[in-house]
């Protein structure tokens, strides 16, 4: 079985952790949530009309849990997600597919509201007659925006109750049952805030073997002093969405 296909079992199924960049405990989650699942694999393509399209694989939408609760727990916080480029001696940098677009996840209001521990127990089944079965956190708020001119950049936006229910729904899409193929989709003015762009996430298939994925799952915490990847994040004091 490949790695896309690997998925969260059911005895992990409750997630909880107090995210940090402290080493020991960031080496922690990716052993118990990310690396059974195999390899991350994430995309990100965005569009003024079709808005922004996340796909990832299982491990990928752990990661991503991960990172909306570390961002949610910032003041300020912000992550950019870069786009894997081959660099000198066949090394490859960065945490995205390579035809990805920039993209980045903020948090907003967090001076309002605080989220320092994520604990979830995605419902069991994730599915309902076809249907992810999706819970949100009271006001949460979401939205998606673009920036940039010749190089965009799109932002995933929200207060800590609404980037953890996003945390929420990747764990729920992360499930061993949810199968590849398996879309949400945010709608402006209903999900999203009414101005924002439209938000589809897919749990993909990926082609295996490609050069910029691993052999054997890699931990971001030994590629960077204080345990934070320094090929995957750049975290911001000011994001580049905030003052438009």
């Amino acid at each position: 079985m490949g790695s896309d296909n690997k998925t969260l079992e059911s005895e992990n199924r409750i997630i909880a952790f107090s995210p940090t960049q402290e080493s020991v405990a960031h080496r922690a989650y990716y052993d118990k949530y990310v690396f059974p699942l195999g390899n991350v694999r994430l995309g990100f393509r965005g569009s003024q009309k079709g808005g922004l399209i996340v796909r990832c694989n299982s491990a990928g939408a752990m990661q991503l849990v991960w990172v909306t609760a570390y961002v949610a727990s910032e003041p300020k916080g912000g992550w950019e997600f870069l786009p894997k480029e081959l660099m000198e001696k066949g090394t490859w940098i960065g945490d995205s597919e390579p035809d990805s677009d920039w993209a980045g996840i903020w948090v907003t209001d967090q001076e309002k509201q605080r989220e320092s521990r994520f604990e979830y127990v995605p419902p069991k089944p994730a599915m309902h007659k076809g249907t992810l079965r999706l819970e949100w956190k009271a006001q949460a708020r979401l939205r998606v925006e673009v920036t940039g001119s010749k190089v965009l950049m799109y932002g995933i936006l929200g207060n800590p109750s609404g980037l953890h229910s996003l945390g929420m729904h990747l764990a729920t899409l992360a499930q061993d049952e949810v199968p590849v193929g398996t879309r949400i989709t945010y709608r402006p003015g209903k999900e999203l805030e009414k101005k924002s762009l439209p938000l589809t996430i897919e749990k993909a298939q990926f082609q295996e073997g490609v050069p910029w994925e691993p052999q054997t799952p890699q931990n971001p915490s030994t590629t960077a002093q204080g345990g934070v990847p320094k090929n995957m994040r750049i975290l911001r004091d000011t994001s580049p969405f905030m003052s438009r």
